[in-house]
């Protein structure tokens, strides 16, 4: 060995300690951390350097404050005369947070080979990626590329190198397994003292084994030399090129790299004309803001759907750029980026020796070898560029660029990348410095762009009549440059009207399709059309797994925004799903998504033109008989999605679940007037709930219709609507209607007698309606009836329990039992609060108990209940809906009793307004309202007010022969009581008699319809009694003494 690398190997040596005292004393500077992952490592044991490679990484995992109870390693055991055998802990492969799997020649072999127990180690692997997802796993490797340690089943993860420089690496695994945010994260500024301490020592290859650099170079060397076994060229011919392309500090090396510097190598790029170029300003400069960090290879993968403009916007961004070597490389299929590495290498400037053996790789028939020549042939001459950038052009995934993909400035040199990609999963990869999503063009983008090729000038120029009918047309294509384009070329080689092309497109046409793809290669390099992209890939995905044809025609039917995860979850399994959601990520099909740690439903989001392309595709590849089992699949399993969430009353899901049903409706062409009944009434169902009763009563009577037409014999669905209707004409006050839609629905059902559900929930709805009109005995008894059939057939803490012993407590409070109103409410709370996505029933209740107290005159409580009610409705509801407007009329009521008559007026205003406005509203809140606002008034002594309010309140239930009129009788007699008080302090004997009269008489009124509607304990009567005794005792001498107190401010009848 020559003298200068020994010594250069003695500083190396001496530096090493230097560096690893700094790293071990940043390790044990970082924070502790909340929580820690558990941490598995697995990894085959090549010799005995690699397993104290191994054994090492993880006691530097433990000084970085891992605890050591939460590493587990895999350890092997060996028979005599044979090799490493066991793992000893694989099962905890499927319980670990993270699994660091090593990568090793020895790992990569005994798999592909199907050598011993390790092949079931990956299998594990590989089931657990399955079953919780590849986030969880780490592969990790100290030398090489990932394909070289790796076997197939785990190369198109995203590895994590240890090579290189040691020590920051080992702090980016960290964040890893961490599951940290690498951009701001707890051990960020720990991280960043280390790299500044770090870099001002000498720089020289950072390795952590110290006395394995000569070994290290030796192997390097060793490693390159096999790389080129296989060429025509002869041993001493490869060693005599090796050894000249290494000799970069020869003379007339430098001399040769200074002549290259000036010349730049640079692909052609095709661009189109100025005139009709849309710039991407914003997503432009987003790049180069990315560009300008000092990272030795900074990559950045643009992300978006086929034909949204990311090619164009790779190349307008490179076209300007000054990099010593500028290509573009296309990515689209092993060959095109095999073609592309062997023109960027006849590019770039060679010695004669290069060009000589890049003629004998030509000459090459095996292809690995080949292209593994080609790119260390490549990756060498870019190290002698610094800054270059490469462009690899639509990629499908990671591991098909993975071999010609530079990861590492050691291997490639210092530059650029820019990736484009459908494939959002991108994002995940560790390579990836920044994912930009290439999203929609905005609506002045999209009239710009096509008014530049379809008129040749700027929108500026045109009419304003102009410009309206070209964006009114381009509002019904989708939002992108490909569509853009095409519809504008369209017109320019065909007369023919917006009109007309919309509906070509709407049609998907063969003739169409082809008519497209001409005027595109035409006008540009670029043959594919919006239906070709789309359609290529549901091929795809289809051919990938059988079972996504089926969730295709689901998504296809609904609405394109905001499909639930949990929908598609009752078709099929968990896996099965998260299979079809990421490879739709995979070819750009989503256009957003909710997760499950959110606040809304995870849910996902296509585009509209997606939908529609992926249907016309589905419609022309399936026969008649196999689309009608899928629909009819889809059908059902909508349905059980539909009333699943109306049984537990989850309003998330029937938000969601509206527009997918009305979207459902609108495929006339393929939707039977049976199916269509079904639907219709089912979405009925969810109006009700959403108090849309005007909506809910046409679709719930359309429903019965074509039952009655289609399916007289379907009873669960014949109850289950006549069930509704009936609820509609209850909230609409039509109690009659109500009542006898509630008594069909409840014969219906008896018809099925296993039916308990529906046979109780009927009994409960229909007590609910006898509440309503003030049947309380009645009401109690269906109630207890239903209450006793759930209870025997459903567990106790479900939500239909909940639901009817709610009822019976409403129930039970209207009839003045209120300490057992109570119980069972409370009871029922108790329930709704155990199921997370029952906010709104939650509310229910809680308003509920707030009347309970408000009648037991516990005016503070009942108060914290209905803000707590009304905090919960504001979430899911808008200010003017009645569920919040419900909460908003009783907080004025309750401000009236204590003492804030500012507030209640605001209130009780407010809410009267909300419900005059609303042409369907009950008139039992309205007249509710009214009389509250009549009390508020006889409290601040506006009696006229008072009387006007509370008298219309008393017309509105007498019109329908309402109990809850007593309650406005009793108020209006409170008025003619002061105002009789009133007449006695001016000495008016006359007005005192007949307001005394008048309040008797109302009171007697109110008594009455007590008895009448009430049982004879009720509480309320007492009170009556108590105060017609008061009223008819007065004492007139008495009075006006007490009378001359009092400070009268308002004017006297």
């Amino acid at each position: 060995m020559p003298c200068s690398f020994a010594s250069h190997l003695n500083k190396e040596e001496d530096l090493h300690q230097r560096r690893e005292r700094l790293f071990y004393e940043h390790l044990g500077n970082l924070p502790v951390l909340e929580h820690y992952p558990t941490l598995f490592i697995t990894y085959y044991p090549d010799n005995e350097l690699h397993k104290q490679r191994v054994l090492d990484l993880a006691n530097q995992l433990t000084v970085a404050k891992i605890p050591q109870q939460n590493i587990y390693i895999d350890e092997w055991t060996n028979r005599p005369g044979s090799e490493y055998t066991t793992p000893q802990h694989s099962d905890l492969i499927f319980k670990s947070d993270k699994v660091l799997v090593i990568g090793s020649l020895g790992l990569k072999e005994n798999y592909e080979k199907g050598k011993g127990v390790i092949t079931q180690e990956i299998e594990n692997l590989r089931s657990r990626s399955a079953f919780q997802g590849p986030r969880g796993l780490i592969p990790t490797f100290f030398d090489g590329e990932a394909r070289e340690v790796f076997p197939q089943g785990l190369v198109n993860l995203s590895s994590r190198s240890l090579a290189g420089n040691y020590y920051l690496r080992f702090f980016d695994l960290l964040i890893d397994i961490y599951g940290l945010n690498p951009r701001d994260n707890p051990i960020k500024l720990i991280f960043e003292e280390f790299k500044r301490r770090l870099n001002n020592l000498p720089q020289e290859t950072l390795l952590p084994y110290k006395g394995r650099l000569q070994q290290e170079h030796q192997e390097r060397i060793q490693k390159e030399k096999e790389v080129w076994d296989k060429t025509l060229l002869s041993p001493n011919q490869i060693t005599q090129c090796l050894e000249y392309t290494q000799s970069k500090n020869t003379k007339l090396e430098k001399k040769k790299m200074n002549k290259d510097s000036v010349k730049k190598i640079k692909s052609e790029l095709i661009m189109p004309i100025e005139p009709i170029l849309l710039e991407r300003s914003k997503i432009i400069k987003k790049m180069r803001k990315f560009f300008k960090e000092k990272l030795d290879i900074t990559t950045i993968a643009l992300t978006g759907v086929g034909g949204s403009g990311k090619t164009t916007i790779a190349r307008y961004y490179a076209q300007y750029q000054e990099a010593p070597v500028n290509w573009e490389i296309n990515a689209e299929t092993e060959e095109t980026l095999l073609q592309s590495f062997e023109t960027l290498g006849y590019a770039l400037p060679k010695t004669k020796r290069e060009q000589n053996l890049l003629k004998e790789l030509g000459k090459l028939e095996n292809n690995k070898q080949k292209r593994e020549k080609l790119i260390l042939f490549v990756r060498e001459k870019l190290k002698t560029y610094s800054g270059w950038l490469l462009v690899y052009d639509n990629v499908d995934k990671f591991m098909d660029i993975a071999e010609y993909f530079p990861r590492n400035h050691e291997s490639w040199g210092r530059g650029q990348v820019i990736i484009t990609t459908r494939n959002s999963h991108i994002i995940s990869n560790n390579y990836v410095n920044h994912v930009v999503q290439v999203n929609e063009l905005s609506s002045s983008e999209k009239l710009d762009l096509f008014l530049k090729i379809r008129k040749r000038k700027q929108s500026k120029e045109l009419t304003k009549f102009q410009k309206d009918e070209a964006g009114n047309f381009l509002n019904h294509i989708p939002s992108f440059p490909l569509d853009v384009s095409i519809a504008a070329h369209y017109f320019n080689a065909n007369e023919i009207s917006y009109e007309e092309y919309l509906k070509y497109l709407k049609e998907y046409s063969k003739n169409f399709e082809m008519l497209q793809q001409n005027i595109l290669r035409e006008v540009s390099e670029y043959n594919k059309t919006r239906y070709s992209i789309i359609s290529l890939s549901m091929k795809q995905m289809i051919d990938t797994d059988k079972n996504f044809l089926s969730l295709l025609i689901l998504i296809s039917l609904l609405d394109s925004q905001n499909i639930p995860r949990s929908l598609l979850n009752i078709y099929k399994d968990n896996t099965i799903v998260d299979s079809f959601v990421f490879d739709l990520k995979k070819y750009s099909l989503i256009t957003g998504e909710t997760l499950p740690h959110s606040s809304l439903l995870p849910a996902i989001s296509l585009h509209r033109s997606t939908q529609e392309i992926s249907l016309a595709y589905l419609l022309n590849i399936l026969n008649s008989k196999e689309y009608n089992q899928l629909f009819m699949l889809a059908v059902l399993n909508l349905e059980d999605y539909i009333y699943d969430a109306l049984e537990k009353e989850d309003f998330v899901k029937m938000k969601l679940l509206v527009s997918h049903c009305e979207s459902f409706l609108n495929h006339k062409s393929l939707v039977s007037e049976g199916v269509e009944g079904l639907i219709s009434g089912a979405l009925g169902c969810i109006y009700y709930y959403q108090c849309n009763y005007e909506k809910a009563e046409n679709l719930l009577k359309q429903g019965l219709k074509n039952l009655d037409k289609y399916d007289n014999k379907n009873y669960p669905k014949i109850a289950q609507f006549s069930l509704y209707l009936g609820n509609v004409y209850r909230s609409l006050g039509n109690y009659r209607k109500s009542i006898d839609l509630l008594k069909i629905s409840l014969k219906t059902y008896k018809k099925q007698p296993e039916n308990h559900a529906g046979i109780a929930r009927s009994l409960g709805y229909l007590g609910y309606a006898f509440r309503e009109v003030g049947n309380y005995e009645k009401s109690k008894k269906l109630l207890e009836k239903g209450f006793s059939i759930y209870r025997a057939h459903v567990p106790e803490d479900s939500i239909p329990v909940a639901w009817i012993s709610a009822h019976l407590g409403m129930t039970c409070r209207e009839l003045g039992n209120y300490e057992e109103s109570k119980r069972l409410l409370e009871k029922s709370l108790e329930t709704y609060e155990k199921y997370p996505g029952n906010h709104v029933g939650v509310a229910w209740i809680l308003g509920h108990l707030g009347i309970v107290h408000l009648k037991e005159e516990k005016y503070e409580e009942a108060k914290d209940l209905f803000e707590r009610a009304s905090r919960i409705y504001r979430k899911y509801f808008s200010n003017n809906h009645p569920y919040v407007n419900w909460t908003t009329s009783y907080l004025g009521v309750i401000h009236t009793k204590l003492g804030n008559h500012q507030k209640s007026k605001n209130f009780l205003e407010n809410s009267l307004k909300i419900y005059q406005e609303n042409e369907v509203t009950n008139y039992f809140e309205i007249a509710r309202v009214l009389r509250s606002l009549g009390q508020l008034f006889t409290e601040q002594d506006m009696l006229d007010m008072a009387e006007k309010f509370i008298t219309e309140s008393i017309v509105m239930y007498q019109q329908r022969q309402h109990p809850e009129s007593y309650a406005s009788l009793e108020a209006l007699a409170g008025i003619y009581q002061r105002r009789s008080l009133y007449a006695l302090s001016n000495k008016d004997l006359e007005k005192f008699h007949y307001f005394k009269k008048k309040a008797i008489d109302h009171l007697k009124l109110s008594l009455n319809i007590m008895k009448k509607y009430f049982p004879a304990e009720f509480p309320l009567k007492s009170k009556i009694h108590k105060k017609i005794y008061e009223v008819s005792t007065y004492k007139i001498d008495e009075l006006l003494n007490n009378l001359s107190t009092i400070n009268r401010q308002d004017e006297l009848v």
